[in-house]
């Protein structure tokens, strides 16, 4: 298209649209204002908590495509939910974190639609239990410290023991877990 027609085009528009170019332009500006204000929000949070639902989904793909070597994980595109309801009921290594991993679920999709989402120490109330259990004088109380920590215990176990020291490790934690419940009680 030359100059001459986008000009007329330019010419058409402006002339039809004369009453409302202040409203477009106080729209745009508000627009603006909105876009830069969610561009200035502090993103060192929302980084930390991604940060820790791609390491936790990283050790459940991994642990998953251990455990299942006849089917492919990896590219079977399920989502970060599937894959935990994928992890085996029944194997204290793993299932003793599948809420707390649900729960950090919740926070990422919140954080993914929502910037101006915050986190309270009730939204980490499952990691928050793990955390005590597997740490009992942490001192951690910041609920963005207690996803981290919980990130770091779900590293320590969610991940393809060898066969010969599976059944030993299950034990070892079911008993672990069972006193630490009952410390805490």
């Amino acid at each position: 298209m030359d100059e001459s027609k986008i000009s007329k085009i330019g010419e058409i528009i402006a002339e039809r649209m004369k009453g409302e170019f202040d409203q477009i332009r106080a729209w745009a500006t508000e627009q603006k204002k909105n876009r830069e204000l969610l561009l200035s929000k502090e993103h060192d949070l929302i980084g930390r908590i991604l940060k820790s639902h791609l390491i936790v989904e990283n050790y459940v793909t991994n642990y998953l495509s251990a455990k299942y070597p006849m089917l492919d994980i990896a590219n079977a595109r399920l989502s970060f939910h599937q894959k935990v309801t994928l992890l085996p009921y029944g194997e204290t290594q793993v299932e003793w974190l599948r809420k707390g991993i649900f729960e950090l679920n919740k926070i990422r999709n919140r954080y993914s639609h929502s910037l101006d989402a915050e986190i309270t120490i009730d939204q980490v109330s499952e990691m928050e239990k793990i955390v005590h259990i597997y740490k009992p004088i942490s001192g951690i109380k910041e609920p963005i410290e207690i996803i981290e920590s919980f990130t770091n215990i779900c590293c320590e176990n969610i991940y393809a023991t060898p066969e010969k020291f599976f059944v030993a490790y299950q034990e070892v934690l079911k008993v672990a877990l069972e006193e630490a419940h009952q410390n805490n009680a």
